[in-house]
């Protein structure tokens, strides 16, 4: 039990260094969910010159240099859920070993939206890396 505690307290840590230094953004980097998220925002805006929206906007996160609205999905696993359909969509996948965000798909976000699977229980729809992958050497 002692070594979780320490561990988490190192996590908890990072996050308070994450949110002071990010606090223009309005970004919270909480251990749950919104940790890779917030951190896949932060680096998608500046990476990809995006304006962030207020957090947890709805269908969106983030507008690009034509006012398009872009929903910006971040995972370590193979798929990602979408609850509607975007104008544009940012895939990154995070690298635990390099600690990279590898673009899997940036895009429109119909064409991810239409060949994603129908919504489930939860009222997402979900399409793997594979098929986005697909999407974007085929565009």
């Amino acid at each position: 039990m002692s070594y979780i505690k320490t561990q988490l307290r190192k996590l908890l840590n990072i996050v308070d260094e994450l949110e002071e230094k990010y606090k223009k953004d309005k970004r919270k980097f909480t251990l749950d969910g919104h940790l890779l998220g917030s951190i896949g925002e932060i680096y998608a805006s500046e990476k990809y010159d995006l304006i962030l929206a207020k957090s947890s906007q709805k269908g969106f996160d983030a507008t690009d240099e034509n006012d398009l609205e872009v929903q910006i999905k971040v995972t370590q696993s193979n798929k990602v859920g979408l609850r509607n359909e975007p104008q544009k969509l940012l895939v990154l996948k995070l690298d635990k070993e390099t600690l990279d965000f590898n673009e899997i798909y940036y895009g429109e976000g119909k064409k991810a939206w239409d060949i994603s699977n129908k919504k489930n229980s939860s009222g997402q729809r979900f399409i793997t890396l594979n098929k986005l992958l697909d999407l974007k050497s085929n565009a």
